[in-house]
């Protein structure tokens, strides 16, 4: 298991930067570890990363599984609000 963080993705993100060069760019070194310890599996540790998933998909190949938490948080804010009133 390798936990690797970063920030570098979330202010593009929130600037709409979510393809091209510069998002690319920062990918590619965000998700180097990645690639050099044959990792197979990817946990999206950040609500801002599924905007940019196909693109770490694609970084990563084919043969790494990438996980995505938004809808089960989602369904847990919903439960929680209903909850809450």
């Amino acid at each position: 298991v390798s936990n690797i963080g970063t920030d570098a993705l979330v202010p593009l993100i929130e600037q709409g930067i979510v393809d091209g060069s510069q998002i690319d760019a920062v990918l590619r070194e965000v998700l180097t570890p990645f690639i050099y310890q044959e990792v197979d599996t990817v946990a999206l540790g950040c609500t801002h990363f599924p905007f940019v998933r196909k693109m770490i998909e694609a970084d990563l190949g084919t043969g790494v599984k990438v996980l995505d938490s938004g809808a089960a948080i989602g369904r847990q804010v919903r439960r929680v609000m209903k909850h809450n009133g």
